[in-house]
């Protein structure tokens, strides 16, 4: 059995902080390890690094990072989807519809980070297609569980985002 490592994580500032805030979700990126590599869908392109590039290693980012067994049939086909997608764009309309709701402004060629992640896993054969939706950093950690993912590391702060907001920008819950 292979391994490939699903990496979320926390606020790093204010522009997360607003992420948090709208997707409701302590989780405002994600990336994927696969044969010592994380593959980052973040903007202004997806791109290829080590684990110790300073915009994904965990500290100084705080997350958990999830291991989940796959075969080598199935990491070959989630490493060619990843390799498919480095350099190109990041969705930005699609950030821009979470914000507003608008779910047409989601770009059919373009993904962003949790939708990068969870479309390696439909191209591994771990899960069925989805279809082109909106996928939160909480939706995409519930897949992980599923498939059996278990936790590697946590530094993780657990902290609920939406009180870090002033009042007005704050979400009212019913």
């Amino acid at each position: 059995m292979d391994q490939i490592i699903i990496l979320l994580y926390e606020s790093n500032g204010l522009f997360d902080d607003l992420i948090s805030w709208r997707l409701e979700s302590n989780w405002v990126h994600a990336t994927i390890e696969v044969d010592g590599y994380v593959y980052s869908s973040t903007f202004p392109r997806t791109v290829k690094v080590l684990p110790t590039d300073k915009e994904v290693a965990m500290p100084p980012r705080t997350g958990r990072s999830f291991k989940i067994d796959v075969t080598p049939e199935q990491k070959d086909k989630i490493k060619t989807y990843l390799e498919s997608r480095v350099g190109t764009k990041y969705d930005v309309l699609s950030m821009l519809g979470w914000f507003l709701r608008i779910r047409e402004l989601q770009s059919k060629n373009l993904t962003y980070c949790f939708e990068m992640v969870c479309d390696s896993l439909v191209d591994g054969g771990l899960i069925p297609s989805r279809g082109k939706k909106y996928i939160t950093g909480d939706q995409l950690e519930n897949i992980v569980l599923r498939l059996g993912g278990t936790i590697v590391s946590s530094n993780a702060k657990n902290l609920k985002r939406l009180n870090l907001l002033p009042s007005f920008l704050r979400i009212k819950k019913e």
